[in-house]
């Protein structure tokens, strides 16, 4: 009997033994089938975050609104650049007056550009006695006409040289008249057109320029050099823009 009580507990401790690990095994499987869903629910997200970065489709009204910006939408062309137009304020022939203005400008945060230019004026008209073999004869007819009160003087170099000066003239009208006076008196006697320039200075404007002027000022500078011009120019013809 005592062997018989024995082998019992031995085998109740055995099959006890037995589940409690069974039941041991079983928790770790659980554990295992939660972590998968977990990393199933990054790997999700992750998706999600990936799609956002994607460029996003044009809406219909996208679209619209870009071909009417390349294209007519009634003529079916290309639309063109539109032209920009600058301004330029002269003619400033006085380098004063030109240093005051600019200093106006200055004055409200602008440097406009600077054009120099060179303009034809009205012609000059010079009377002269055609150059004489040499210089000892162009004396001697100096020297005659001194005699007649006549202002003159011997030209020494170009190629007029040996001939006599008897005058520059702004009319073309007094040029003529002595030319035919010393004709009568037997003189060989012409008139030479002496072209003029002068150099006068314009300022030009860009457009971000023009937006930051107010109308005052252009009355202003109206008002003080009632001789400038303000001119409305295309922009690329102005080289400096």
């Amino acid at each position: 009997m005592r062997w018989i009580f024995i082998c019992l507990v031995i085998t109740n401790l055995i099959v006890a033994g037995y589940y409690w690990h069974q039941g041991n095994q079983t928790a770790p499987v659980k554990g295992a089938s939660l972590s998968v869903k977990t990393s199933s629910k990054v790997a999700s997200l992750t998706l999600l975050a990936e799609s956002e970065l994607k460029p996003r489709k044009l809406s219909s009204n996208s679209k619209s609104n870009k071909s009417t910006t390349g294209v007519n939408t009634a003529t079916g062309n290309s639309i063109t650049n539109k032209e920009e137009f600058c301004a330029s304020i002269g003619p400033i022939a006085e380098a004063k007056i030109l240093k005051q203005i600019e200093q106006r400008f200055l004055a409200i945060g602008i440097k406009p550009a600077r054009k120099n230019v060179q303009v034809n004026t009205e012609p000059d008209y010079w009377v002269y006695i055609k150059p004489l073999i040499s210089r000892r004869t162009a004396l001697r007819k100096l020297k005659e006409l001194k005699a007649q009160g006549r202002d003159s003087f011997i030209i020494t170099d170009g190629e007029l040289k040996n001939g006599l000066s008897l005058g520059l003239f702004t009319k073309q009208s007094s040029a003529l008249n002595l030319q035919n006076e010393m004709k009568s008196a037997g003189y060989d006697v012409a008139v030479k057109v002496v072209e003029r320039f002068k150099n006068e200075t314009w300022l030009n404007f860009s457009p971000s320029e023009l937006e930051l002027i107010a109308d005052q000022v252009w009355v202003g500078l109206a008002n003080n050099y009632r001789f400038i011009e303000k001119r409305r120019i295309r922009c690329k013809d102005v080289a400096s823009y």
